[in-house]
């Protein structure tokens, strides 16, 4: 009886000893909790958190080149630049020719006007004398005045009661020049009436003065009048 009182007695103290222990964990547990609560209150992370590898910080970009990159930017650039200049000499290329081309048609245009308006008021032609003839110059009455026409250090002249020189009046500019001019004579007589008509033939060349490739341009232009 006495020897199980004994056990009784041991076996309640071993249950006594482990709930005392169980709560003494329970204690340190709390405070371990509260102490990492603290720390995080006053901005410091616990020991815990602490360990762990934070992130990388992101690499800085570089805002430089690469030879790579700058080589294909001279060579765009390069094929921008060239494209642009050939344009623009091609359109001032273009606009040569066309002013060239308008400031000699404009000329011959009048030349010729000038001319034939004379020769259809003429009452006779002196020079060239004779059917079949050319020359290079034209000699005309008209009104009962002397009308010579002539080409004299390439600008072809016109001049009222006296000789062509030249000093004479000039009727083209000094935008062209003036390198051919023609004048031909051509006789059709009429045996049943016994007339003669008189014809003259008219060549004139000019180019454009000008020693830039780009503005050269040559016209010509020939026509045929009748005496009245």
């Amino acid at each position: 009886m006495k020897n199980k009182a004994i056990q009784t007695g041991l076996t309640r103290l071993c249950q006594v000893r482990g709930a005392t222990e169980h709560l003494a964990e329970a204690v340190a547990s709390l405070r371990r909790g509260q102490s990492a609560g603290f720390n995080e209150e006053i901005g410091q992370k616990p020991a815990w958190h602490r360990a762990l590898p934070g992130p990388k910080p992101a690499a800085r970009k570089s805002c430089g080149f690469s030879l790579l990159e700058l080589l294909i930017y001279i060579a765009i650039s390069t094929l921008i630049v060239t494209a642009v200049l050939a344009t623009f000499f091609s359109i001032n290329r273009g606009r040569g020719q066309i002013e060239a081309r308008n400031e000699v048609t404009s000329n011959l245009r009048f030349a010729i006007e000038k001319i034939s308006q004379d020769l259809k008021a003429a009452s006779a032609v002196g020079t060239p004398a004779a059917a079949g003839n050319s020359t290079s110059s034209l000699s005309m009455t008209v009104d009962g005045t002397a009308v010579n026409y002539c080409v004299a250090s390439n600008v072809l002249r016109r001049q009222t009661g006296g000789a062509c020189d030249g000093s004479s009046p000039a009727i083209s500019s000094g935008e062209v020049i003036a390198e051919n001019i023609n004048f031909s004579r051509i006789e059709n007589t009429n045996a049943v009436l016994s007339q003669t008509v008189i014809n003259i033939e008219i060549s004139l060349t000019m180019h454009f003065n000008s020693s830039n490739p780009d503005w050269q341009y040559t016209g010509s232009k020939k026509t045929t009048i009748s005496l009245r």
